[in-house]
């Protein structure tokens, strides 16, 4: 894409823009370690350590999703099935996996999943803290489907501030 403009292109994905948001204007403001469960037609995670998002060596940190054992794949099928309770059982030794390799202070539950009735912030959060070692808070998404552009334009304007104060 870089060829095709003459502006700097920024690419993220659509968990860690939505963990960005919710630490700038959202659930997590001031939080600085924070996992953000994007619950969808597949479920992944955006990660923030100290205040930062956390990407990984290839840009995939919270792609747990992809192991079925842990409960986040086809999410939105079970849902349509099973309901919310059953959903979150499902999701919730993901979410713990996340929660136990970067003991996050708080876990932000969004996404589509999130935006259709119900508190699946709430059933995760009795359903998780049994499979982990110290209590993490579990709370809803503040910013609903705006979470994935509003840390787009958090995600520009860090950029942009980066700019204006180097030092060349």
């Amino acid at each position: 894409m870089g060829r095709s403009f003459s502006c700097p292109i920024l690419v993220e994905n659509d968990a860690n823009l939505a963990a960005v948001a919710e630490r700038w204007r959202g659930a997590a403001r001031d939080v600085d370690d924070v996992v953000y469960v994007l619950a969808g037609t597949h479920s992944g995670a955006g990660v923030l350590i100290g205040g930062r998002l956390h990407r990984g060596r290839w840009g995939a940190a919270g792609e747990v999703g992809v192991l079925p054992m842990l409960g986040l794949r086809d999410t939105a099928a079970v849902r349509e099935r099973n309901g919310l309770n059953a959903l979150a059982a499902r999701m919730a030794p993901g979410v713990a996996a996340m929660v136990l390799a970067f003991d996050p202070e708080m876990v932000v539950v969004g996404g589509p999943l999130t935006l259709a009735g119900g508190d699946l912030a709430g059933a995760l959060a009795t359903h998780v803290p049994p499979l982990c070692l110290s209590p993490t808070r579990i709370a809803p998404s503040e910013l609903g489907d705006e979470s994935v552009a509003l840390g787009a334009v958090r995600l520009a304007l860090d950029r942009i501030e980066s700019d204006l104060m180097r030092v060349d």
